[in-house]
């Protein structure tokens, strides 16, 4: 039993451990069907870099990897996939998620883009506890947000993640 509980542990912690190759990368929601081109990195890095125009972006921003997320296509009239998308700077990273919280430019092709850190299972789960709360607050509507207290960008601002 010690040595099940042992292993229990360490996989737990292995899991949360994930959430550590997941401090670059954002979400990207709302591009409609496969606008984006057969080089999905480029147009990422143009696109936010053009579009969003971050204030403090370095001279050398890159978008390391980007791909939709790995679910079924979407039925017809159903919302896109994601885009996860790797920045390659964790700063650059902050500027993109302080512009985007800035500004109400993030649109393509006259559809709405929403730019979101991407957060471990653990997060997303207790996110998804909330959607009754959050339906409810949309019904009346009441201006919510949501924020996750440990995530600080690095110009030193709070950033509200939800």
């Amino acid at each position: 039993m010690a040595q099940v509980t042992s292993n229990s542990e360490a996989l737990e912690a292995r899991l949360e451990n994930e959430g550590r190759s997941r401090l670059n990368n954002v979400h990207l929601l709302g591009f409609p069907g496969c606008g984006e081109g057969s080089t999905v990195e480029v147009f990422m890095e143009r696109w936010l870099r053009d579009v969003l125009q971050p204030v403090g972006l370095s001279g050398v921003f890159e978008v390391e990897r980007a791909h939709k997320a790995l679910v079924a296509p979407p039925l017809p009239g159903a919302p896109p996939r994601a885009i996860i998308a790797r920045i390659l700077n964790y700063r650059d990273q902050d500027c993109i998620l302080l512009a985007t919280r800035e500004t109400d430019s993030a649109v393509f092709e006259n559809h709405r883009i929403s730019i979101y850190s991407d957060c471990t299972n653990k997060v997303q789960t207790s996110r998804k506890g909330l959607m009754e709360v959050k339906a409810k607050l949309c019904a009346m509507n009441i201006q919510y947000m949501f924020l996750y207290l440990g995530h600080k960008c690095a110009l030193g601002r709070q950033i509200p993640l939800f």
